[in-house]
């Protein structure tokens, strides 16, 4: 099971995104992570919570508020490990160069 949430605005897409991920923590909660298009490029950042906490959008927002990201456009995924590891490799959101995946 996953949760998505995006924000498209004049805000700052975290606070909207963050939220989000906390409202859909129960959809999935070994692992969360954002995607942002900032400065014309896509940025992921994405981590899995700890084996015995599910610290996993906790960690993601100070990792947020920490490197000061800003951007008008976010996506959020938390993802509950159904197939798989628990890794941070295995968090989504995935992508390369070309495309953007959202799985679920």
């Amino acid at each position: 099971m996953c949760g998505i949430v995006a924000y498209l605005g004049i805000d700052n897409f975290s606070k909207y995104v963050i939220q989000g991920l906390k409202l859909l923590q129960n959809r999935g909660y070994d692992s969360a992570g954002i995607s942002i298009i900032y400065n014309g490029s896509l940025h992921t950042i994405k981590n899995a919570s700890s084996q015995y906490t599910n610290d996993s959008i906790d960690c993601l927002e100070e990792n947020i508020n920490k490197n000061k990201i800003h951007s008008c456009i976010g996506i959020g995924h938390t993802r509950w490990a159904t197939h798989g590891g628990k890794t941070n490799e295995n968090a989504h959101p995935h992508h390369d160069s070309r495309s953007h995946i959202i799985s679920t």
